[in-house]
């Protein structure tokens, strides 16, 4: 059973939140409240919830200061950040952090439902990634034995992940990179959907965007076709197609209210 921590300065909403989520039907157990960011960070270290559903704008220390904090001691804990603002700086921070999500409130119960199963998902991974790591060091035949497994998949998505991290502004397809790891295309976008919770689209477009932001945050002469085209895409209307989708706004309406 996972134990959750729920971190807002308002004592309504956590008490709200507690009793709207189906803990048994998630095996999940609240263990605490917080009421900042400070109280989130001592919670943690003596209690070390798994899972941390955390408010942002919080007395002494926000959120963001125990989602850092903590992260650097543990960065397999799974953060969802639950806020009333609706910020592009504040998501853009979130997105960095890797959180599981960012949601507004007022909190739909079901939403927040799908957010918990993901962080336990996402939470699950990084145990058994952990332990297989583990394996590989202290037990030369155990890591004899993941490679003659199917866990021989670890090594080769870590290469692959790694390849998209590097070069997601290019014109990379699930097809050319299948070509390049000797890997079936359709099994590869299974790997990857596996170790990442995302699809191949849809971590490349998350990549993107958030570069997308941060350009335009930082320069002000840019031509939105040609920011298109540096990010990898060569149809500059799907590229503001996929930007209103992630942030609700046209980049064009993006720049305007910088």
């Amino acid at each position: 059973m996972l134990k959750v921590l729920i971190a807002d300065d308002n004592a309504i909403i956590r008490q709200s939140l507690i009793k709207r989520i189906n803990w048994q039907q998630l095996d999940m157990k609240c263990i605490g409240e917080a009421s900042n960011g400070l109280e989130t960070v001592e919670f943690f270290n003596k209690n070390t919830p798994d899972i941390i559903i955390t408010d942002i704008k919080m007395p002494k220390q926000d959120g963001f200061f125990s989602i850092h904090e903590i992260k650097k001691e543990n960065p397999d804990i799974q953060f969802i950040i639950i806020s009333g603002y609706d910020d592009f700086k504040y998501m853009k921070k979130a997105l960095l952090l890797e959180v599981v999500d960012y949601l507004l409130k007022p909190i739909d119960s079901s939403e927040l439902h799908l957010c918990l199963e993901k962080a336990k998902e996402r939470f699950i991974k990084s145990q058994i990634i952990k332990a297989k790591m583990s394996d590989i060091k202290t037990d030369p035949l155990a890591a004899y034995d993941l490679l003659t497994d199917k866990n021989k998949d670890l090594l080769v998505i870590e290469k692959v992940i790694k390849y998209i991290d590097t070069n997601f502004t290019t014109q990379i397809s699930i097809k050319s990179l299948s070509q390049m790891f000797y890997i079936n295309q359709i099994y590869l976008g299974q790997l990857i959907k596996k170790y990442t919770g995302e699809s191949f689209n849809s971590y490349v477009n998350k990549k993107r965007m958030m570069l997308a932001v941060q350009i335009l945050q930082e320069r002000d002469d840019v031509v939105l076709k040609d920011l298109a085209l540096s990010l990898g895409y060569a149809d500059s209307h799907y590229f503001t197609k996929l930007f209103k989708e992630f942030y609700g706004v046209t980049a064009t309406e993006f720049k305007h209210k910088l």
